[in-house]
């Protein structure tokens, strides 16, 4: 009898234990540990509103995290996002190139990572962010002038006089005809 209650005691002693630690993570997985990704794509983030047209050199980077094991061995590569944010007035100050409308910017890399990691480094820090700065309209011609002072006739403007032109030598050909018959 006494035999069956120290079993007995073990057990109901194990399960309580068991159901106490359950969801508590064990030592080892609570160790720090670092991982790193290599080829993490670099994302330019601008307003909905900004007209220039943007490139990264380079365009991905390798990102290195610590944490507990368990939540860097969770951590996938598309979990974590690198990206660079511009504004246009920070186009508009970039030096241009010579005989170029291409400015060059130096931008320090951000990064969004889970909240269970710490982000170590980014390799390399800074990206350059080469900048195509957009046409300005001209608004009385109707055109664009770019940084380089070069004009170009605007898309809508050369349609509506080609339409006007074709709906005009059409009336032309139709009074002609009229003229013609008899």
């Amino acid at each position: 009898m006494k035999m069956f209650a120290l079993v007995l005691a073990l057990v109901v002693w194990s399960a309580v234990r068991l159901q106490i630690t359950k969801g508590t993570p064990t030592w080892s997985s609570r160790m720090v540990t670092t991982a790193t990704f290599a080829q993490v794509p670099i994302n330019i983030m601008q307003l909905p509103s900004d007209t220039n047209s943007y490139e990264l050199i380079p365009i991905s980077a390798t990102v290195s995290i610590s944490g507990s094991r368990l939540n860097v061995n969770a951590t996938k590569p598309e979990m974590i996002t690198l990206f660079v944010m511009v504004t246009p007035e920070e186009a508009e100050e970039a030096p241009l190139t010579q005989n170029t409308n291409k400015g060059v910017i130096n931008k320090k890399i951000q990064a969004k990572i889970p909240a269970d990691v710490t982000l170590g480094a980014i390799e390399p820090s800074t990206v350059r962010l080469i900048t195509k700065k957009a046409p300005k309209a001209n608004a009385l011609s109707g055109s664009a002038v770019s940084p380089d002072n070069t004009t170009t006739s605007s898309v809508e403007h050369v349609q509506s006089e080609s339409a006007g032109n074709l709906s005009s030598s059409q009336e032309r050909e139709e009074k002609a005809e009229a003229e013609n018959t008899p």
